[in-house]
């Protein structure tokens, strides 16, 4: 690093300020990626520089033919109207990061799962969380040590021992943190292509890369879908193996999902069997889901009563689903060990418009 990669320095390719500082941390002999201030001073500077492109291209289409002044704008935000506020955040929904960014990657999300809904009857499959054990990862230890032996002179050819030493270990994965990673978003997503989609025959996912707010490093959520529609068809085998007859027949009658079947005498009964097996296998031919995917009028009630007692899916298992949750279109449900989102609020509320 001489001094002389500056971003505005003759060059026959025009960069960007973000290839010029991705660039930036990968030349060299590292010095840049290892400093601790420089990548936060720099995505300052890219955020900053972004907000003024933005800005003055905002200004320029809404208010070049006709200024507004600063008392009017007070007094129409006094007002309560608050379209020009509202116009600004979403104006920056191309920003990286920002609060309209991320509003933004949750409106895909809510229109890919209203998709498999009605294009395909599916809900989510999965939920999925990976996360990054940098410390115990011997295949990442090793490409580091590969890695440092090429932009750190003073170590003459010969790799750390990364395994061992962890002290070492402890410092260089703070200090190439870039490598951690770009090491964990390339496998994961190879992962997910290479063993999850033949495994789980996934014909959809929806991966979500971030940064824990405890000790700062990388994960990454993943929404999927199986081809099937499975497992979220096997919800209403989730009653408690040891749950008696009474508690299932509690159950099934709390459950709004299950109000059509609620006059179903022989039903009843069979779910009150003194048999384990009988009782599962009328609580299967219920089929807590039948309601959703008949869609309209009925689906919106089932749903509507669902959340105004409080809970999602099944009564038998308190505390998995709370109104909050409910409200935020996705709920937690445990199926067989999986987590699994329902977003039953996105597809019955709106089922009789389709």
């Amino acid at each position: 690093m001489s001094g002389s990669a500056e971003l505005n320095a003759e060059r026959d390719i025009k960069l960007t300020e973000r290839e010029w500082l991705e660039h930036l941390m990968w030349t060299g002999d590292g010095r840049v990626a290892r400093h601790k201030v420089f990548c936060f001073v720099a995505w300052s500077m890219l955020q900053r520089h972004q907000c003024l492109a933005q800005g003055s291209v905002y200004v320029s289409s809404h208010f070049a033919n006709n200024p507004m002044p600063i008392s009017e704008l007070r007094d129409q935000i006094g007002r309560g109207d608050r379209s020009i506020p509202t116009s600004i955040f979403y104006w920056g929904a191309s920003m990286r990061g920002s609060d309209a960014y991320m509003q933004g990657l949750k409106r895909e999300i809510d229109a890919l799962i209203n998709h498999e809904i009605h294009a395909h009857r599916r809900l989510p499959s999965f939920f999925l969380t990976f996360s990054c054990a940098e410390f115990y990862w011997k295949v990442l230890l090793d490409l580091l040590a590969e890695f440092m032996v090429k932009v750190e002179p003073g170590l003459n050819g010969v790799k750390p021992d990364l395994h061992t030493n962890a002290s070492l270990r402890f410092q260089k994965l703070q200090e190439y943190a870039h490598v951690v990673t770009l090491f964990f978003e390339q496998r994961a997503m190879s992962f997910i292509a290479d063993v999850l989609k033949p495994a789980l025959d996934l014909c959809n996912w929806y991966a979500v890369f971030e940064f824990a707010k405890s000790r700062g490093q990388i994960h990454v959520h993943l929404l999927a879908w199986r081809e099937d529609g499975e497992p979220h068809h096997l919800m209403h085998k989730s009653p408690k193996p040891y749950a008696t007859a009474s508690e299932l027949v509690q159950a099934f009658e709390d459950e709004p999902l299950f109000a059509p079947r609620h006059g179903d005498a022989a039903l009843r009964s069979r779910l009150s069997d003194s048999e384990p097996a009988v009782r599962e296998a009328a609580w299967v031919e219920a089929d807590v889901w039948a309601v959703v995917r008949a869609g309209g009028e009925a689906a919106s009630v089932a749903w509507q009563r669902t959340r105004e007692c409080g809970r999602c899916l099944l009564g038998s298992h308190p505390g998995f689903c709370t109104p909050d949750h409910v409200d935020t279109y996705m709920s937690h449900a445990h199926v067989h060990g999986y987590h699994v989102w329902a977003a039953l609020d996105a597809g019955t509320s709106q089922t009789t418009a389709h």
